[in-house]
């Protein structure tokens, strides 16, 4: 949650907390597949189970220095620099690139059944990528 994120001291975004919030926009589908086999009667064959943890590890892998340098950027002293903007944008695209591909890696893996069973919200992941949480304004007039 958003409260998650923000610092109760002083409201800042610590690389931490803006790694944490770009994560949870990183749907990786293949270990998110994995947990749903058992809930969703996937019956997953061995060899399903072992391919998905390797997409699922591979997708941790590809993503790391992706986010890494996105929270280099963002927390970095020439974050409003031209190239730096320029430079998050095609981390951005990126990024939605390699999320698609996790997923797509997965609707290969499982039979069309099993993929229909996953939610919608797997199946159908956003093509956007916010790169900076929402801002929470507040005023000094408390109730």
């Amino acid at each position: 949650s958003l409260t998650a994120l923000l610092s109760s001291a002083d409201d800042a975004m610590t690389p931490a907390r803006l790694r944490m919030y770009l994560v949870q926009q990183w749907t990786n589908v293949p270990a998110v597949a994995l947990l749903q086999d058992a809930p969703r009667r996937l019956h997953l064959t061995p060899d399903q189970a072992e391919r998905l943890q390797a997409e699922a590890d591979s997708v941790v892998a590809r993503r790391e220095p992706v986010l890494r340098e996105m929270v280099e950027i963002l927390t970095g002293t020439r974050r409003y620099d031209p190239r730096s903007i320029q430079r998050l944008g095609e981390l951005r695209e990126q990024a939605i690139t390699l999320r698609q591909a996790g997923a797509d890696s997965a609707r290969e893996t499982l039979t069309p059944e099993q993929w229909a069973k996953l939610p919608q919200t797997l199946r159908l992941l956003p093509d956007t990528f916010q790169v900076s949480p929402p801002t929470v304004m507040t005023s000094g007039d408390g109730p």
